[in-house]
């Protein structure tokens, strides 16, 4: 899965900056096996030195890459990772994972296209935009959210749970 593409070198010694999902800063730890792809199709496997918050993303440090140079030719690359290596729960999913998808009521209604996650202090709020522009918010919890269906780009909510404009 992609979590971020490379936006510039930074320093030296190789380190690149990549544009990210911010919920994700906290798996980027060391020993992180990542693959960047190039625009070209061409990859670089590498294990991550370290990883540090910056602003525009993350600052990277890889093993396979040791000098500005090589950290200027991945820029554009999209760094990707297997689901499998991040350690996410059964029915936790990433925020790029999310956005994008089609969301339905649990009787096929469609609401519209999930197009923001908000982060609160007791649980994330997703920001649903309906055909007409209205937006719905659908609270991240288990009695709102029913099935998420990545494959199918596809998440079912139930309707009972929600606030939204036209609600019968």
């Amino acid at each position: 899965m992609t979590l971020g593409h490379v936006t510039r070198p930074n320093g030296l010694s190789g380190a690149v900056v990549v544009h990210i999902d911010p919920s994700m800063l906290s798996a980027l730890g060391p020993g992180l096996e990542v693959e960047l792809v190039r625009q070209g199709g061409q990859s670089l496997r590498s294990r991550i030195r370290s990883a540090a918050p910056i602003r525009g993303g993350a600052r990277l440090t890889l093993d396979e890459v040791r000098d500005r140079s090589a950290a200027e030719a991945l820029v554009g690359a999209a760094l990707v990772v297997s689901r499998e290596q991040l350690g996410l729960a059964e029915g936790e999913y990433l925020e790029s994972e999310l956005l994008g998808l089609e969301v339905v009521t649990r009787d096929g209604k469609q609401l519209g296209r999930l197009v923001e996650v908000i982060a609160t202090g007791a649980n994330d709020v997703y920001v649903v935009q309906a055909e007409d522009g209205a937006e719905i918010l659908v609270p991240a919890v288990a009695h709102a959210v029913i099935a998420v269906d990545l494959e199918a780009g596809r998440m079912t909510v139930d309707a009972s749970a929600l606030e939204y404009p036209g609600k019968e």
